[in-house]
C-alpha cells in the first residue's frame, strides 16, 4: 500500500484522509444542532469546518440587537492545550486587526459546558478564484483584486502577524467587489517560537503550503509571499481551479489562459512573460530568493497594471518597446497619422491664405485692447507708488508690506472689470508676500487668483497659481489643502507641454510626500522634476530642485548623493544669484548640515554662521526662514557636542518663530522637539519634558495622531520619563508612539527602530524580558532588512534581554 504523502510533513498525520474521516465520524454525533444557544448567539446552520473548529451561521439571540455572525466553535476533540492555545491566539490576533480587507472579530468566550467560541464578521461572497473564473474577469481586474489581497496581508505583517494559510477558500469577494481575508486560525507572530511551540501541531494546506512549511521549518513572511504567488496562479489558471485546495502542485509555471476567454487573452498577451516572472519569484524554493516583502510584490503588480517592466524579470528592448506602445497608444497613433496630417496641412495652407485678412482685423482689435490694459497697469503702478510721496503720505514712511497692502486693495477695487489683469497683478503681490515670508497675507490674494483663472480655461497660468497657493498652504502647515491643490495643479499642467511650471509643482509636491513619510515616492517625483528642468535648460530651477533632493537624500542617509546634489545646486546659485541671495543662503545652510553629519564640524559651523549673518541682514530678524536657519545651527551644534550653545540657538529660533508664525505653528513644534532632545542629551530630563509635551500636542492637533513627527516627540518624551524613573508613565506614551509610527512609516524607518528600542528599555527595567526581546528582534530585522547593520546599542540591548528561558 503506498504511503500517504501527508504523513511526511509535521502534523500531516492529522490532515490525512484516513485521520480526518475517522475524526469526522467520531464527533458528528456531538456537534451542536441548529437552534443551539452558544453565548448570546443561536446557531442557524453550518457554514464550514476546519482542522480544529466548526463554523456556523448564527444570529444574536439575547435581544440586544439584530446581527448575523460567523460563529467558530472548537471541535470536541480539539481539547488539548495546544489547540486551545491556537484558538485563543486567533481571538487575540483578530481583535488587533482593523482593516477593510480582513474579516473582523466581534465577540468571543466560553459556553457553560466549556466550549470555546468566537463570533466573526459574516462575509457573504464568492471565493476569489471562482469569482474570477466564473465571471470571465479580464487579467487587469484580477490583478487589482490580488493587489487588494496583498494590501491586507501587508497590513497584517505590519502588525507582526503571519497568516500561514493563504488560499482561495480563505478569501471571499463581496458583492461590492472587495476581497476579504478570512481565518487567522493558524496565524502567528513574526518572532521566534516560544519554548515548546516548535512541537505545536499546525494544520496546513499542502497545495498552498510553502516548501519550508511542508518541511516543518521556521515560518516567516516569505511563506505568506509563496502562498500569495500560488494564489495568483490559481486566480489566472482555470485548470488549477478544477482541483481542491488540498491537492499539491509542484509547478510554478502558468498554463496558457484558454483562448475561449477572448477578453482575458487580449489583456494577457503582452504581459504574459512578466506575469510568469512575478509568480515564479514569489514561489521560489529558497525563501531568500522570493520578494523581501509583500509591498515589493505589490509594487510589481502595480507595474504590470501600468504596463511597465517588472523587477522580477529582465526585459529586452523589444519587450520594453511593446510596453511603451501599450502605455502611449495615443502618441504612437499620432505618429502614424503624421503623414496624413502633412497632406491636410498643405490643403489647409490654401484656406489660411483666405483667412489672413480676417486675422489682421482681429489683431488690430486685440492691439487696442492691449493698449487699454497697458494704460490701466500704468495707472495702477502710478497710484501704488504715490504713497512714497511725502505730499501724499504726510510724512508717514510706509514699509514694503504696507505699500503692498494698499496695492492689494487697489487691485481688488479698481480692476474688478478686468479679471485677467486683476489676476496677474494679484499674483505678483502674492508672490512678494511669499518672498517676505508672510504666508498669511499671501493666502487671500492667491486664492482670488485661482478663483479668477478657473473659468478662463487657460491651463498654464491656472496651474502656476494653483501651485503657488499650494506652497503657501504647505508653509502654513495646512497639508491636506496643499495636497489637494498640488494634485489639481499637476493634472492641469500635464495638459500642456512639460515646462518649468510643472517641474516646480512636482518639486514642491515631492517635499510634501517627504513630509508624509514616503521618501521613495518623493525621490521619484523629484527625479521627474529634475529631468524636466534639465531638458528645459532652466539652471535656476535645477539648483532649487537639487537643493530639495539633497534634503531628501540626507534624510534617507544617502549622504554621498546628497553632497553631490548640494554641490551642483550651490555652484549654480553662486554663479547666477551671487552670495547674498535667499536661494544661495538656503543651499549653504543645508550643505552645512550635511558637512556636520559627515563630522566636518569646523567648516560646517563657519559656513552656517556666515549664511545666518547674511540671511539676517537680507531678510530681517523676524523672518521665519532666519528662524529655521537658527534651528539648523542648533542641530549642527548638537552634532558637534556643543549642547549649551545649541540650546541657546533653539531658544532664539523659537522666539523668532513665535513672532513670525505663532507659538502653535508646525515650525515652532519642530524647534520645541529639538530643544527637548537637546535637554535630554544634556541629562536635563526634567527640563526636556515641557518642550516635548508641547511639541507633541501641537503636531497632533495640526496633523492628527498619524503624524510621525508628533509620535517621534512622544517617543522622546517616553524616554525622558523612563530616565527619570517614571516607567509606569513612560510605557503608555511609548506604546502609543510606536503604534502611531507603525501606521505612518515603514517598519525599517529609523524612528520606528528607535521607538522599539525605547519601549524595550522600559520593559527590561520592569523585568518584562520576553516582550522586550521580541521588540528588539524586530528592530534588528528592520535595521538589517536592506543590507544594513544593526546599531551596536541595539545589539547590546538584545543581549541584555537574553534568550528565551534564561533566568536572571
Amino acid at each position: 500500500m503506498p504511503i500517504d504523502p501527508d504523513f511526511l510533513v509535521p502534523g500531516g498525520a492529522m490532515m490525512s484522509p484516513l485521520a480526518r474521516g475517522a475524526l469526522r465520524e467520531a464527533v458528528t454525533a456531538r456537534e451542536p444542532a441548529p437552534g443551539t444557544r452558544i453565548g448570546p448567539y443561536r446557531i442557524t446552520r453550518e457554514l464550514g469546518r476546519g482542522g480544529m473548529a466548526l463554523v456556523y451561521l448564527a444570529e444574536r439571540a439575547d435581544g440586544e440587537f439584530e446581527q448575523q455572525v460567523a460563529l467558530k466553535i472548537v471541535l470536541p476533540e480539539a481539547t488539548s492545550d495546544i489547540a486551545q492555545e491556537l484558538l485563543r491566539r486567533e481571538r487575540q490576533i483578530l481583535a488587533g486587526l482593523e482593516h477593510h480587507g480582513i474579516a473582523r472579530l466581534l465577540d468571543g468566550g466560553r459556553s457553560d459546558d466549556g466550549t470555546l467560541w468566537f463570533a466573526m464578521e459574516r462575509v457573504e461572497g464568492y471565493r476569489i478564484d471562482r469569482h474570477c473564473i466564473e465571471r470571465g474577469l479580464p487579467v487587469c481586474v484580477r490583478l487589482r483584486l490580488f493587489r487588494d489581497v496583498c494590501e491586507a496581508v501587508q497590513f497584517a505583517h505590519s502588525r507582526l502577524l503571519i497568516h500561514r494559510d493563504i488560499k482561495p477558500s480563505n478569501i471571499l469577494v463581496t458583492g461590492s467587489g472587495l476581497p476579504k481575508l478570512l481565518d487567522f486560525g493558524i496565524a502567528e507572530m513574526i518572532a521566534p517560537h516560544r519554548q515548546g511551540e516548535s512541537t505545536m501541531m499546525v494544520a496546513l494546506t499542502p497545495g498552498y503550503a510553502s516548501p519550508e512549511q511542508r518541511r516543518g521549518e521556521a515560518v516567516t513572511i516569505a511563506s505568506d509571499i509563496y502562498q500569495l504567488g500560488r494564489l495568483l496562479q490559481g486566480m489566472l489558471d482555470e485548470d488549477s481551479n478544477q482541483r481542491s485546495d488540498g491537492t499539491s502542485s509542484d509547478s510554478t509555471m502558468l498554463r496558457p489562459i484558454p483562448t475561449r476567454e477572448a477578453s482575458l487573452t487580449a489583456s494577457a498577451m503582452l504581459v504574459r512573460s512578466d506575469l510568469d516572472a512575478v509568480i515564479q519569484k514569489a514561489m521560489r524554493e529558497d525563501p531568500a530568493a522570493r520578494y523581501a516583502t509583500v509591498a515589493e510584490l505589490q509594487q510589481d503588480i502595480d507595474r504590470l497594471l501600468a504596463h511597465r517592466p517588472v523587477m522580477a524579470a529582465q526585459s529586452g528592448p523589444g519587450h520594453r518597446l511593446r510596453l511603451f506602445t501599450r502605455r502611449h497608444r495615443g502618441g504612437v497613433a499620432a505618429t502614424v497619422l503624421g503623414l496624413a496630417a502633412f497632406v491636410l496641412t498643405v490643403t489647409g495652407f490654401l484656406v489660411r491664405l483666405t483667412a489672413e485678412r480676417d486675422q489682421q482685423l482681429r489683431a488690430a482689435v486685440r492691439a487696442q485692447a492691449e493698449a487699454r490694459r497697458a494704460n490701466q497697469v500704468s495707472d495702477f503702478l502710478s497710484d501704488l507708488f504715490k504713497v512714497a510721496d511725502p505730499g501724499v503720505n504726510r510724512g508717514d514712511r510706509l514699509t514694503a508690506t504696507q505699500i503692498l497692502d494698499r496695492g492689494l486693495e487697489h487691485a481688488r477695487s479698481g480692476l474688478a472689470d478686468q479679471p485677467v489683469l486683476q489676476a496677474n497683478l494679484l499674483e505678483v503681490i502674492g508672490e512678494v508676500y511669499v518672498n517676505l515670508g508672510d504666508y498669511a497675507r499671501a493666502d487671500a490674494p492667491l486664492q482670488r487668483v485661482v478663483d479668477l483663472r478657473r473659468p478662463l480655461a487657460d491651463a498654464g497660468p491656472l496651474g502656476k497659481s494653483l501651485g503657488l497657493l499650494a506652497w503657501v498652504r504647505y508653509k502654513q502647515s495646512r497639508f491636506t489643502d496643499a495636497a489637494t491643490l498640488y494634485a489639481e495643479a499637476e493634472a492641469v499642467l500635464r495638459r500642456v507641454p512639460a515646462g518649468d511650471e510643472l517641474a516646480t509643482v512636482l518639486d514642491e509636491r515631492a517635499l510634501l510626500r517627504k513630509h508624509e513619510g514616503d521618501p521613495g515616492g518623493a525621490l521619484r517625483v523629484h527625479d521627474e522634476a529634475l529631468d524636466i528642468a534639465r531638458r528645459q535648460e532652466h539652471v535656476q530651477l535645477i539648483a532649487t530642485i537639487q537643493n530639495h533632493r539633497g534634503l531628501l537624500l540626507y534624510s534617507m542617509d544617502r549622504l554621498a548623493e546628497a553632497r553631490s546634489a548640494y554641490e551642483e545646486a550651490l555652484k549654480i546659485a553662486r554663479q547666477i544669484d551671487g552670495e547674498r541671495h535667499p536661494t544661495t543662503i538656503a543651499i549653504e545652510e543645508n550643505y552645512a548640515s550635511l558637512l556636520s553629519q559627515l563630522h566636518e564640524f569646523a567648516p560646517a559651523e563657519v559656513l552656517m554662521r556666515q549664511s545666518l549673518a547674511a540671511e539676517r541682514e537680507l531678510l530681517g530678524a523676524d523672518n521665519p526662514e532666519y528662524a529655521q536657519g537658527l534651528n539648523m545651527l542648533g542641530n549642527l551644534l548638537i552634532d558637534a557636542g556643543k549642547r549649551g550653545a545649541a540650546i541657546d540657538s533653539y531658544n532664539e529660533s523659537l522666539a523668532v518663530t513665535g513672532r513670525a508664525l505663532g507659538n502653535d505653528s508646525a515650525q515652532a513644534a519642530s524647534i520645541l522637539a529639538n530643544l527637548g532632545s537637546a535637554y535630554a542629551e544634556d541629562g536635563k530630563f526634567e527640563r526636556a519634558l515641557d518642550p516635548l509635551q508641547r511639541a507633541a500636542s501641537i503636531l497632533h492637533r495640526l496633523h492628527g495622531d498619524g503624524d510621525y513627527e508628533a509620535t517621534h516627540a512622544e517617543a522622546m518624551l517616553g524616554a525622558c520619563l523612563q530616565a527619570l524613573g517614571r516607567g509606569r508613565e513612560a510605557e503608555p506614551v511609548q506604546r502609543s508612539a510606536l503604534a502611531n509610527l507603525l501606521r505612518a512609516l515603514p517598519e525599517e524607518h529609523p524612528y520606528v527602530v528607535e521607538s522599539q528600542m525605547a519601549l524595550a528599555t522600559t520593559l527590561l527595567a520592569r523585568g518584562e524580558r520576553d516582550e522586550a526581546r521580541v521588540l528588539l528582534q524586530l528592530a534588528v530585522h528592520a535595521s538589517e532588512s536592506k543590507g544594513g547593520t544593526a546599531p551596536a546599542d541595539l545589539r547590546e540591548l538584545l543581549a541584555k534581554a537574553g534568550a528565551p528561558g534564561d533566568r536572571h
